[in-house]
């Protein structure tokens, strides 16, 4: 199943020759069988089988597309919801949030019918992310919960320590890294245990994300530049490029303009191969922000603008918003005053829209606390049933040595008892 790419978080895993190669037999394969298939459930199928193994979005959408439609001329429940889940990926890369999301809705809606939990998990943080996307922290915290009570039932540990990273960058935004840490800490274990390179960095990059949130740019520097290191070794063109994005807003923070605008302009080149038309946006904000520090205006809003109009297309408020405040400022220092109001009001309503951050975290930190709490609770009432059971089966092998002990002495004593009576 295509996943979703979680906006600096979820990382898509580009692959080395071998794999490639192998890839490339495998399309060969399919579109082989593909020829001789008969419009039945097995056509649907390699129809989705090419669509996981493309590499390009236009190819996902198009098989994926042809599978959905046949699936729904056989009313074959497994293969549209599979097909919808693919479609969704490709909607959500493009940054077409409300198509994603209905995409994404409908294959829950059979997955859920079906009992699919090992396809209901991914599914379930797929959404999660499209409602962190659009602002809507309760709800994707509810979904990434979901998600990962699913994961923790079929002791599925790559996607346990998945899905505690986006629910880290929740507490992240709501100023909570207590619990961003104790998740990471959790989460990189994991990693650790598994020996997975990439969910290593993963983790790593978001350590430092969280260092950043509390002004630690030293330390957050240093996570930076692991997970960077560990990316380029493993070729992750996606991690490489949300690593290289946070190190330019940390020598930005500390000043280090030409050293930030290096970075983001390597991000940038990247993530437009990619197609991520949300990291575009933001990172071409960053870029256009830098200038603005460095008063090379005509750039700075040259930049911008390239934003607001990405931002604008894929509608994704929060982009927006950061677009139109840039721009407001850019053109005030230019002068041009009707444009910076035009873009203030432009800013206010994005404001608007988006709900009140601040009036939201108290209500969102008392769900995310109870949510917490809930989570601790139910893992210590788990340990605390292991223990019992560890103790109790502890106790059964004592008595069973006890018991063979002093039934071996018994033995022993008749067969002495025995032995001398009949000597006797």
């Amino acid at each position: 199943m295509k996943k979703n790419i979680r906006l600096m978080v979820f990382s898509i895993l580009f692959c080395g020759t071998n794999i490639c190669n192998a890839q490339i037999t495998k399309t060969d394969s399919l579109l082989n069988s593909l020829k001789y298939a008969k419009d039945d459930t097995n056509k649907v199928n390699i129809l989705y089988q090419l669509s996981e193994v493309s590499s390009e979005d236009s190819s996902v959408m198009n098989y994926a597309q042809q599978a959905l439609f046949l699936a729904e001329k056989l009313n074959y429940q497994k293969g549209i919801a599979a097909a919808c889940n693919n479609i969704g990926y490709v909607y959500n890369q493009k940054g077409e949030i409300s198509l994603a999301f209905k995409y994404y809705m409908r294959s829950l809606k059979i997955r859920e019918t079906t009992g699919d939990k090992n396809e209901m998990a991914p599914l379930l943080n797929n959404i999660a992310a499209v409602f962190e996307r659009q602002g809507a922290i309760s709800s994707a915290l509810e979904y990434y919960h979901k998600s990962l009570t699913i994961r923790e039932e079929l002791h599925d540990s790559i996607g346990i320590a998945k899905v505690l990273n986006n629910i880290v960058l929740l507490y992240k935004g709501q100023e909570d890294t207590t619990h961003a840490f104790e998740y990471l800490e959790r989460s990189l274990k994991i990693m650790i245990a598994l020996n997975d390179s990439n969910g290593i960095a993963m983790t790593l990059l978001n350590i430092g994300f969280v260092y950043q949130g509390q002004n630690n740019h030293t330390k957050a520097e240093e996570y930076f530049e692991r997970s960077y290191e560990i990316y380029s070794k493993t070729g992750n063109k996606k991690g490489i490029a949300s690593a290289l994005s946070d190190m330019s807003v940390n020598y930005a923070i500390k000043g280090n303009f030409e050293e930030a605008l290096d970075y983001s302009k390597q991000s940038l080149k990247i993530s437009e191969e990619n197609g991520d038309q949300v990291i575009v946006a933001a990172t071409l904000s960053n870029i256009g922000i830098l200038y603005f520090k460095k008063n090379e205006y005509n750039l700075a809003e040259e930049f911008c603008l390239k934003s607001l109009k990405i931002a604008e297309k894929i509608r994704v408020p929060e982009r927006i918003s950061y677009a139109s405040e840039s721009l407001s400022k850019i053109y005030s220092k230019e002068g041009k005053y009707k444009e910076a109001y035009q873009m203030h009001v432009l800013f206010k309503q994005m404001a608007d829209s988006i709900s009140n951050r601040e009036t939201q975290k108290a209500t969102v930190k008392k769900q995310m606390q109870y949510d917490f709490d809930k989570q601790q609770t139910v893992q210590k009432v788990e340990q605390e049933k292991k223990d019992a059971l560890a103790k109790q089966e502890l106790g059964k092998q004592k008595l069973l040595r006890n018991s063979i002990a002093g039934g071996s002495g018994i033995i022993i004593l008749s067969s002495l008892f025995i032995f001398f009576f009949y000597k006797r």
